[in-house]
């Protein structure tokens, strides 16, 4: 973590640093969804509002929130206001459902874009790109800053208020310099403000019709009292494209206005239920033509569901020897600790499948077998010919090879240089020898370089040339495994606009293994993996252990 003080007294801004980090640490330890039960405490409460009034809150400074559906998000705090952000407490159920209902290379909308915070969520949870819309420029100040220091998130301000036509108009700013409303919206007309200014209106049809945006799957709409008139300004696009809305109404009369309207359209209304309200007459809306994306508590009640994301184990191998002892920091097991684990798999009731079935599970309600587990391979070394290939025919059992399409025949120079031995990439006969006996092939990239540092051309290299050439050699690629695991959600938008089906990662935060089929996590087997750690790592709790053990890393992007 870093910070920023802009305090020009560093003897203050020593001690601010000093007592910021103890808080700091000390509420890093209280489970994040108990941390907004703290201020029920007795005498927890006036002792925080000393501190951030007295110590904290004389300066903006720079946070990496660890907690919460924003977790990652490098947020630029400013105390008291930014305390639920700071603390990872921030309106969690509403963000958790907007992140839930992304799926990667999501287009969004974040219109009434406050400080970025919801733009950031969404951008975190795959987006391609989230369109931010906010017409005060002291929020579009905090949302530049936002952007700035989040370089890898694909956010874009468009300085404007959003409304049902597009031109100027009058806005009128409230107390607080982050919060104002459009002159003709109705929205607490007793708090009328004698600030106004001049802002650009646009119309989201008009947008997207002039192609200045492409139309969301999700949209998040908060503008104090306007809700009304940026659907009615929408109406076009959401007749077309329905997307996802997520909608804050702060008043009956409002509500039922956006109800109405939005049913008209064909929608269907769910109101949010949050845990604690500040404002009796706020309410969320949840609006949806499509089926709702599958919650983590959904996952839970429903697991056989086509449409439910569910668990299992996808192990994965590297290079093997002949030799009985293998060395652990080679990416390397026997030959006859690998067969030993074939055969408990059988023994423990495992149906090994391909990629391919699970999909076919994962889309079309296929049967699940009580027990399924996948076998996969990174990088296509000889050695899986020659040893792992006999093994699994014997068996009958599928696996898949993941192959760096531009090192066939060649060896694993991408990683030599770290001091690794030399190893044979499998040629293209033997490719399409082990394809033509059951073997699934997937796209390992083209040189096996780390997306997140590749430029676009390069990235565009490993994702797209990589699958045109195995295609070319008639192994048809449907599914791409991250080089090292490390991805973000824009190299995820890209092998997903390649035209994979799916993507395997190492770590991945997602709720189970499925729930994002673009960052699938896998297990990685290793020489000391004894019989009872090998079935440890089969089970259920493992692999929650690995979803949250990938949360807690605090990455947006993963690695192996």
């Amino acid at each position: 973590m870093r910070d920023d003080f802009d305090g020009r007294d560093p003897n203050i801004r020593s001690e601010s640093r000093m007592i910021r980090q103890v808080l700091q640490s000390a509420v890093s330890h209280v489970p994040w969804r108990m941390r907004g039960m703290i201020k029920h405490v007795p005498l927890v409460a006036p002792f925080q509002r000393w501190l951030i009034a007295n110590v904290l809150g004389r300066a903006e400074f720079v946070h990496r929130v660890d907690a919460g559906p924003a977790r990652g998000l490098v947020y630029p705090v400013r105390l008291p206001q930014d305390k639920g952000v700071w603390i990872g407490t921030y309106e969690t159920d509403f963000a958790g459902a907007l992140a839930n209902a992304i799926a990667p290379g999501d287009v969004c909308f974040d219109v009434g874009g406050w400080h970025g915070f919801y733009a950031g969520v969404m951008a975190l949870a795959g987006a391609s790109k989230v369109f931010v819309f906010e017409p005060l420029p002291a929020n579009c100040d905090r949302i530049r800053r936002l952007i700035e220091l989040n370089p890898a998130l694909p956010i874009e301000l468009l300085e404007a208020a959003v409304a049902d036509r597009s031109g100027q108009t009058e806005f009128q700013v409230m107390g607080q310099e982050s919060m104002g409303k459009l002159m003709e919206s109705p929205f607490q007309p007793e708090k009328a403000s004698s600030k106004h200014i001049s802002v650009k209106l646009v119309a989201l049809d008009d947008l997207v019709a002039q192609g200045r945006v492409a139309p969301p799957a999700v949209m998040k709409v908060d503008v104090e009292g306007a809700e009304f008139l940026v659907l009615r300004g929408a109406e076009k696009m959401l007749r077309e494209h329905q997307p996802t809305l997520f909608l804050e109404i702060h008043s009956p009369e409002l509500a039922r206005d956006c109800r109405k309207f939005l049913e008209g359209l064909g929608y269907r209304i769910e109101v949010m239920k949050e845990e604690e309200s500040i404002d009796p007459n706020v309410s969320h809306f949840l609006a949806e033509v499509r089926a709702r994306p599958v919650t983590v508590r959904k996952i839970e009640e429903d697991a056989g569901s086509p449409t439910a994301s569910f668990d299992l184990p996808i192990l994965l191998y590297h290079h093997l020897v002949s030799a009985a002892a293998a060395d652990p920091a080679a990416y390397e097991i026997s030959i006859r600790q690998f067969e030993q684990q074939l055969d408990l798999l059988t023994a423990w009731g495992f149906v090994v499948i391909s990629f391919g079935t699970l999909l076919r599970m994962m889309d079309r309600g296929e049967p699940r077998p009580k027990r399924i587990a996948i076998i996969s391979f990174d990088d296509a070394f000889r050695s899986f010919y020659e040893l792992a290939f006999p093994a699994l025919k014997r068996r009958r059992m599928p696996a898949t090879v993941f192959v760096p399409a531009g090192e066939i025949g060649r060896a694993n120079r991408w990683d030599i240089a770290d001091g690794f031995p030399e190893r044979a990439v499998m040629s293209v006969d033997e490719l399409r020898e082990i394809a033509g006996g059951g073997i699934e092939i997937g796209s390992h990239g083209w040189a096996h370089r780390s997306l997140p540092r590749c430029t676009e051309a390069e990235a565009r290299e490993e994702i797209v040339r990589s699958r045109d050439r195995l295609t070319e050699l008639g192994l048809e690629p449907t599914i791409f495994a991250y080089p090292y695991g490390r991805y973000s959600p824009q190299i995820a938008a890209m092998v997903r606009a390649a035209g994979y089906k799916a993507a395997v990662s190492i770590f991945s935060s997602a709720p189970t293994v499925t729930a994002n089929r673009f960052a699938m996590r896998r297990i990685y087997v290793h020489p000391g993996d004894s019989a009872w750690r090998f079935r440890c790592k089969l089970s259920r709790a493992y692999l929650r252990y690995k979803a949250r053990r990938a949360r807690a890393m605090n990455e947006t992007a993963v690695s192996a």
